[in-house]
């Protein structure tokens, strides 16, 4: 009879664990038609080039590299308009430069 109860009680507390599981686990995917878009493909292109940056980088700013204008970051440095910037990282959107 404990035997039994045992594997009821352990029953219940697996299915309780599963329902919680699958209510965790994301369901739906993100697509182009629901207007989800992957990092453009282009930026990782920019991985070594210089430019200049446009505004102030504190720490996030804007630099013409390439000849487009690009939203940048740096890593943590404060660096004024139209000082010349080397893209050091592309990770997905997150463009990394450095002053020169």
């Amino acid at each position: 009879m404990d035997t039994i109860l045992t594997l009821v009680i352990v029953a219940v507390l697996i299915a309780i664990v599963v329902k919680l599981v699958r209510t965790l686990i994301l369901k739906t995917t993100e697509n182009s038609a629901d207007g989800f878009q992957a990092a453009p493909q282009e930026l990782a292109a920019l991985a070594g080039q210089s430019g200049q940056s446009l505004s102030p980088l504190r720490p996030a700013g804007v630099a013409l590299i390439d000849g487009q204008r690009v939203d940048v970051i740096t890593n943590g440095e404060f660096i004024e308009p139209e000082t010349e910037v080397e893209v050091v990282a592309v990770e997905g959107s997150r463009v990394v430069v450095r002053s020169l």
